[in-house]
């Protein structure tokens, strides 16, 4: 019997995504945003779910509103996107084998949090009614990457048989994609300011809106940022030479083409570092910045 080839396809999350452990299997949950239950003062720009893959390697797509990647003029885009509406979302390899994500190896940012702190009914099964979006997890390497401007995502890796289908639960809603035809491609599961999501540009300054994270347990008035260790991982590999265009300065940077320009979120404007009495004095505006301390601004959080 010939050995399985397979394909490996990464999976990157972007933006204000909560990978919880808290029952199985391992879910990222995706926040409405803003909440209808959030204190009045609070006024995170509002943002879009969605998940983006390269056009090129759909095979087949029933998804309604499947549309080019950002503005709905732009026709260059390597990639096309599918929003997310309170769907429940699996990555379907089709039985090829693989392993159980980890929660000891995710290493993502963690909320501080009183031990008796729990998600709120809104982000627990069955109903999930305050997400935008649940993508189930059962199987996979689930880690925690460098992003673009010490942003940590949480990164999936999944192995293929050479097609892997992005579907509901109840199978309604697929899209089917050649996992040989990715390249230097990915698949993003985001949660990014509108803005963002349609030019990648910025309309106003960041917001803290690691705070959402908060407001999605019985701890929403938390004041602790949530920050990780370096995860010690890039989100794609640097590249081998140098140059590859402007935003390919840094080494630790992903490859220009798998990054579509609505994920590269710039950092927060006002330095931040992390101090032992508070964790969050600003430091005006010297232009230093601890690294990964703004990373739950739009990066992964893990639970519990």
């Amino acid at each position: 019997m010939p050995l399985l080839t397979l394909t490996q396809v990464a999976i990157e999350f972007v933006g204000l995504v909560m990978v919880t452990t808290q029952s199985q299997p391992v879910r990222a949950l995706i926040p409405r945003v803003p909440m209808a239950q959030v204190q009045t003062d609070d006024h995170t720009e509002h943002h879009s779910a969605l998940i983006a893959f390269p056009k090129a390697a759909v095979l087949y797509c029933n998804w309604a509103g499947r549309k080019p990647l950002g503005a709905s003029s732009n026709s260059t885009t390597a990639y096309d996107q599918i929003d997310l509406n309170g769907d429940k979302v699996v990555f379907d390899t089709l039985g090829t084998p693989d392993g159980v994500p980890s929660p000891t190896t995710i290493a993502l940012p963690r909320l501080q949090n009183p031990t008796s702190t729990d998600l709120t009914t809104p982000f627990k099964p069955p109903s999930f009614s305050g997400a935008a979006g649940v993508i189930e997890i059962p199987k996979g390497t689930l880690l925690a990457c460098q992003g673009k401007n010490d942003r940590i995502d949480a990164l999936l890796k999944l192995n293929t048989a050479g097609t892997i289908v992005i579907r509901t639960l109840d199978g309604t809603k697929q899209v089917i994609l050649d996992a040989t035809k990715f390249g230097d491609d990915r698949i993003y599961v985001a949660n990014v300011p509108d803005n963002y999501a349609n030019t990648g540009g910025l309309a106003a300054p960041i917001t803290d809106h690691w705070h959402v994270y908060y407001m999605m347990t019985t701890n929403p008035n938390g004041s602790v940022r949530p920050i990780a260790s370096p995860p010690g991982l890039a989100c794609v590999e640097p590249l081998l030479t140098q140059g590859g265009g402007s935003n390919n300065r840094d080494p630790r940077m992903e490859r220009v083409r798998a990054v579509p320009q609505a994920f590269v979120i710039p950092q927060q404007k006002t330095p931040v570092r992390v101090t032992s009495s508070t964790q969050t004095a600003r430091i005006g505006t010297a232009p230093q910045v601890d690294p990964y301390v703004i990373t739950a601004e739009c990066g992964s959080t893990q639970w519990p």
